[in-house]
C-alpha cells in the first residue's frame, strides 16, 4: 500500500473511533433521556390519580356526611402510591393475598366497589370492613390512614372513612 494510501487510511480509521464515541456518548445521552421519560411518566400517573382522587374524595365526602342509608355507594380512591406497603400493626393474619404491585392510577377487581372485591360498595359497608380487610386495603394502597397500635377495630373504620373523604 501506498504511503499516502497508508496515511489515509490511518486518517479515516481515526475518524471512525471518534465518530463510535460520538455515537456511544449519544447512546448514554438516549438512555438518560429515557430514565426521565419514565420519571415523567409515573408523575403525571400520580398527578392524574391525585386529581381524580380529590373528585372521589368530594363524592365520598357528601356520601358519608349524607343521612346514611344502605345503598349509599362509596367510590375506591385510585392508587397514588407506587408498590405495597407494609401490614398494619395488630393481631389476625392478612385476609386477602393482595394483587401483585400495579402502576398508580388503577384498582384491580379485588378491591373493586360491590361485589367483586373487599372495598366496600356502600357507606353502610365500612362499618363492616374487618381488621384483616382494612390491612389489605392499607397493603394495596400503601398507605396506613392513620392507624396505629392500640386502634380499635371501630377507630380503625372511622380512619379509613376519613382516608376515604381525603382526610
Amino acid at each position: 500500500m501506498p504511503p499516502w494510501a497508508a496515511a489515509a487510511f490511518a486518517a479515516l480509521n481515526g475518524n471512525i473511533a471518534a465518530l463510535n464515541g460520538n455515537i456511544a456518548a449519544q447512546n448514554g445521552n438516549i438512555a438518560a433521556l429515557t430514565g426521565n421519560v419514565a420519571a415523567l411518566t409515573g408523575n403525571f400517573a400520580r398527578m392524574d390519580a391525585t386529581l381524580a382522587n380529590r373528585r372521589i374524595c368530594a363524592r365520598n365526602a357528601a356520601a358519608l356526611a349524607a343521612p346514611p342509608t344502605p345503598v349509599q355507594p362509596l367510590f375506591p380512591l385510585q392508587k397514588e402510591v407506587h408498590g405495597l406497603g407494609l401490614q398494619l400493626p395488630g393481631p389476625g393474619l392478612l385476609g386477602v393475598v393482595p394483587p401483585a404491585a400495579q402502576p398508580v392510577s388503577t384498582t384491580p377487581a379485588l378491591l373493586g366497589a360491590g361485589g367483586a372485591g373487599i372495598f366496600p360498595a356502600t357507606v353502610a359497608g365500612v362499618n363492616t370492613l374487618t381488621h384483616r380487610q382494612l390491612r389489605t386495603l392499607s397493603i394495596w394502597y400503601n398507605d396506613g390512614f392513620g392507624i396505629v397500635a392500640g386502634h380499635t377495630e371501630a377507630q380503625r373504620q372511622q380512619l379509613f372513612r376519613e382516608w376515604l373523604c381525603g382526610r
